[in-house]
């Protein structure tokens, strides 16, 4: 089965509505989580649900709805039809509609936007690729100082370059394999500097600045999604708390004021560079921060913080499974009310050729229906409750004719069995009491698709024949 526009449209909104799912529930929990994790260990949580989404979420939800979809295939004991492909749930991508015009037109939508998203990002890294062309290297007697004694302390082995700019006017970390501090032309004291400096540091040992690029990239594939717009602020919000608080870890009570009074002069004193989505600076949040920075942490037990560590992450499949499945029902619906026509017609009643020649010798006797050469196909397959079960698309000329000689196990059993054409119109006859014989003729050339569907919740074994007359 090849994958259509549709599918991927379809993939898409279902991973949009299970992040939105997810992202109402931790709006909805946000208070109880600050108020029971620290808010390292809530950035930390964040983080895994950013990787969930980023690497995880794609393949188990494309995987869902394929499975969903498209099973597999049996083979069969025939030169015309060589497997049949076993089908749970109808698609888009399985009628004429699945590339259609609108739906392209959805995708070059959707296209244009992220492009445009990605620019806006290609063009912040221009910029601060400018900024460190302008820049000189940091040589301030203090700030090495500050960087040794931090280095260590915080467990960092790597070097981290220190530029120095008169645009900048807050410190702000850029990088992920080279990591660079931006810092004012200004002099700051020495506490004041510690402060700064650790901050920037920790991000770079929590490598902050990788999970946001993730979450920018996230922001540019759900675009049209509001809801993780929002999200992606709570992280930045999140994160910068989770800094302050390790900032702040060991400090005298006095360094909270210190700390508070120098984010705010470093916010008034902030350009036009540090609304740069790279450096994830924002102005939303800054008061909650102001006011977490001045509140003495409380922190939950360890059992506490397990069990919603535990919970959140189980939780993050359980969205894209619920979402992945419930799309697939609603396209599955969608496509079986709109799009498949159904035209039922009689059946027949079975004509057996009487024998008219008949003597005691042991002569083979030859039954007109016995047309292997000509094209019937030996039939033994379980279809699980409403399934479908299609054959590979064959072209049937005009006057051809398709009969059916099928039965299952118990005469209870339901089933039907017919042909469906291009224009997605099936023709289709119901068993009686288990059993099915009936011959469909082909008024129009084009390519057919032979299928038996099962009509009850009961998984049925049908065997017999299918023979095709051109």
């Amino acid at each position: 089965m090849k994958w259509k526009i549709s599918d991927i449209l379809i993939l898409i909104l279902t991973l949009a509505i299970s992040i939105n799912v997810l992202i109402v529930v931790i709006s909805l929990c946000k208070g109880y989580l600050e108020k029971k994790m620290e808010m390292s260990q809530l950035s930390c949580l964040l983080k895994i649900v950013v990787l969930f989404h980023f690497f995880v979420m794609p393949v188990l939800s494309g995987v869902i709805l394929y499975k969903s979809v498209y099973v597999g295939k049996a083979y069969l004991e025939s030169d015309d039809f060589p497997y049949w492909d076993i089908i749970n749930k109808s698609s888009l991508s399985q009628t004429r509609y699945g590339n259609h015009w609108i739906l392209i037109l959805l995708f070059s939508i959707w296209l244009l936007g992220f492009i445009y998203a990605i620019y806006k990002y290609v063009q912040d890294g221009i910029l601060l690729q400018k900024l460190k062309k302008c820049s000189t290297h940091h040589c301030s007697a203090q700030v090495d100082d500050v960087i040794k004694a931090l280095m260590p302390a915080l467990g960092l082995k790597h070097s981290v370059a220190l530029l120095q700019n008169e645009i900048v006017q807050s410190p702000f970390m850029t990088g992920v394999l080279r990591p660079k501090i931006f810092l004012p032309e200004r002099s700051f004291t020495q506490t004041e500097c510690e402060l700064l400096l650790k901050h920037e540091l920790i991000h770079c040992k929590n490598r902050d600045c990788f999970f946001r690029r993730l979450v920018f990239i996230l922001c540019a594939l759900y675009w049209f999604n509001p809801f993780f717009s929002r999200f992606a602020e709570y992280f930045i919000e999140v994160n910068e708390m989770a800094c302050d608080q390790k900032v702040l870890d060991g400090q005298p009570s006095g360094a909270r004021s210190l700390y508070a009074e120098l984010i705010l002069q470093m916010q008034e004193r902030a350009s036009g560079l540090m609304a740069v989505s790279l450096t994830g600076h924002t102005v939303n949040g800054l008061e909650r921060r102001i006011g977490n920075i001045m509140k003495k942490n409380k922190t939950g037990t360890k059992l506490s913080v397990a069990v919603i560590s535990a919970v959140m992450v189980l939780f993050c499949p359980l969205t894209v499974s619920a979402a992945s499945v419930g799309m697939a029902n609603i396209q599955d619906w969608a496509v079986e009310t709109f799009v498949v026509t159904r035209v039922e017609v009689e059946q027949e009643i079975p004509y057996m050729p009487e024998i008219t020649e008949y003597d005691d010798s042991h002569d083979v006797i030859e039954y007109p229906l016995n047309l292997n050469a000509r094209g019937a196909s030996k039939i033994d397959v379980t279809v699980k409750g409403t399934d479908s079960r299609y054959a590979s698309d064959a072209y049937l000329p005009s006057g051809s004719k398709v009969s059916f000689v099928l039965q299952s196990d118990s005469s209870s059993n339901r089933f039907s069995a017919g042909v469906e054409d291009s224009e997605n119109k099936k023709t289709y006859v119901n068993s009686s009491d288990g059993w099915l014989e009936h011959t469909i003729r082909i008024e129009q050339s084009g390519n057919y698709t032979i299928f038996i569907e099962g009509t009850s919740s009961n998984s049925i074994h049908v065997v017999g024949s299918i023979i095709i007359f051109n």
